[in-house]
């Protein structure tokens, strides 16, 4: 048992016994979405949250660029906010296209998803690794299950944008351009227009536990 197709096909490629490899994801917990109070935003400004950590490894120079595209009038109509430890390099090279950034330090769990359900945009990216096609997080979906649009900064051809893709929950983009388009389709766009019509709940544990029982069984 895997947790992504990548993982899958890269074990089946090294195995005899591929037929018998199976794919069982990360997923979320519900109840850490039961009774969530969603953080009240104190500015008319759409709030794109990253939610996690965020160290060296992760390449956000794609979406630093994209915001340096955009205009000072575009970027004043946004709010990036950063919830978790967050490397100082990375932080300073986004601050310094200037934009409006909220920094949260380390909070308990629950107060995470409240700041994941409470933002308009959930932004994702990946570690640089080699074989980071696969990495499906745990994070991933828990953003699915808060129902706000992803914004994957990565290629389109990876497992996570894949299922991004599959719920209809947002995009997976890796070029400035079209990052920049995007954050200026969010700036305009109305609370009902950044609404995701996604059905993640095949994706919480209860259900993939489920589905473990039944390989197990047989």
């Amino acid at each position: 048992i895997t947790v992504s197709n990548s993982c899958k096909e890269n074990f089946a490629s090294k195995t005899s016994c591929a037929d018998k490899l199976m794919v069982i994801p990360n997923g979320y917990d519900e109840v850490d979405f039961q009774n969530v109070s969603e953080l009240s935003q104190t500015t008319d400004k759409k709030v794109i949250s990253y939610v996690g950590v965020l160290s060296s490894l992760y390449d956000v120079n794609p979406f630093v660029e994209a915001l340096k595209k955009l205009t000072d009038e575009e970027k004043s109509k946004l709010l990036l906010r950063f919830v978790g430890n967050v490397d100082g390099g990375v932080l300073e090279s986004i601050k310094s296209v200037g934009i409006e950034v909220d920094f949260v330090q380390y909070v308990p769990h629950k107060e995470a998803i409240a700041y994941m359900c409470g933002s308009d945009v959930l932004l994702l990216f990946l570690p640089q690794t080699k074989e980071n096609k696969g990495i499906l997080t745990g994070k991933l979906f828990e953003y699915l299950a808060a129902k706000h649009p992803i914004l994957l900064v990565a290629e389109a051809d990876g497992d996570a944008a894949k299922l991004i893709a599959e719920q209809s929950a947002g995009v997976a983009l890796n070029d400035a351009g079209a990052i920049a388009d995007y954050l200026r389709y969010v700036s305009l766009a109305s609370k009902e227009e950044l609404q995701v019509s996604s059905s993640p709940e095949k994706y919480s544990r209860f259900s993939l536990t489920e589905e473990l029982v039944k390989l197990l069984k047989g």
